[in-house]
């Protein structure tokens, strides 16, 4: 009797460990900084697509730009029995907290899309999955560069002073200024708030204080860029350059129209998902490295066909 208790005993661990493996009884956390932003909205649907596929319950929270909220939410989450955690930070210099919270609960942190390791330092437990930032403004200066003949000023639309995403990206347009077109003139930097009727006003100031001196809008994600598209285009100056990225399906559609001459892509379905698969792998208790890369691509009038129905 006691041999038939102990092999059901046996029978009942092994049950319950490969359940786990398969995706079964796994609970991560999602805390988003913003719901409002519309790049966002395609991660989650990729996080929530690949967790429903894989049997894995994603509590989902959005922090409102709020960073007090987002570490609370954290929080939460930890004593509500999540297994790891993915993170959108609000702030990528202020992240600590929620590191140490979860290195305290001992399960994996993985920051999504907003890069607080910048410096190259990953704490033990934390990982992150996004883009090589400054490589996506470094990829949009290089091209409107080319396209305005090296010549002629642009302004600069900036996304969320308290993202490094905001410095990076605007960092590779101004070092492609400086290194490879120094006749072009950097006539303004301004943040629209990553969102487009922000960046509605901003053009707006921008075209009664600079008017046709504006060859080009940089801006450091497709929102922001549409928002100034629109602003030139009912000031009757559609001919000035606008670059944005993302790639979203608006942008898309933008450059295939003509009304938006380039972005660039940052794979929002390759984030999202990834930052799950990450998840789910850790909690199965496979290794990865701290950092996984999503590429990025040039998409213009010649390619945008490709990137369409994605």
């Amino acid at each position: 009797m006691k041999a038939r208790m102990l092999g059901l005993a046996l029978f009942l661990v092994a049950s319950v460990v490969s359940l786990a493996g398969a995706g079964e009884n796994i609970k991560i956390g999602y805390c988003d900084n913003n719901f409002n932003d519309t790049f966002h909205t395609f991660m989650l649907d990729a996080a929530n697509e690949y967790a429903a596929k894989n049997g894995i319950e994603l509590a989902v929270m959005d922090a409102m730009l709020d960073s007090v909220r987002q570490q609370d939410g954290v929080r939460n989450m930890i004593n509500d029995g999540v297994q790891a955690l993915i993170v959108i930070p609000n702030d990528t210099s202020a992240v600590g907290p929620m590191t140490e919270a979860a290195q305290e609960a001992g399960i994996p942190i993985i920051y999504l899309n907003l890069d607080p390791f910048s410096d190259g330092n990953v704490p033990e437990g934390a990982y992150y999955v996004g883009s090589p930032t400054k490589e996506g403004g470094i990829m949009q200066m290089e091209y409107i560069g080319e396209r305005m003949g090296g010549k002629g000023a642009i302004c600069v639309l900036m996304g969320l002073l308290t993202n490094e995403a905001t410095y990076s990206r605007t960092d590779g347009v101004v070092e492609v200024v400086e290194q490879q077109y120094p006749d072009i003139q950097i006539l303004s930097q301004e943040t629209g708030l990553w969102q487009r009727d922000q960046a509605v006003s901003v053009m707006e100031n921008w075209i009664t204080a600079y008017g046709d001196q504006i060859s080009a809008v940089i801006a450091n994600n497709d929102e922001m860029a549409l928002g100034a598209s629109h602003a030139l285009r009912s000031a009757g100056m559609g001919h000035v350059f606008t670059a944005g990225i993302d790639g979203t399906p608006d942008a898309l559609q933008a450059i295939q129209n003509g009304t938006l001459t380039v972005s660039v892509l940052q794979d929002a379905i390759g984030q999202g998902r990834g930052a799950v698969e990450l998840a789910h792998k850790l909690v199965q208790g496979e290794s990865s490295e701290p950092v996984i890369w999503v590429p990025l691509a040039l998409i213009t009038k010649e390619n945008v066909h490709e990137f369409m129905n994605r």
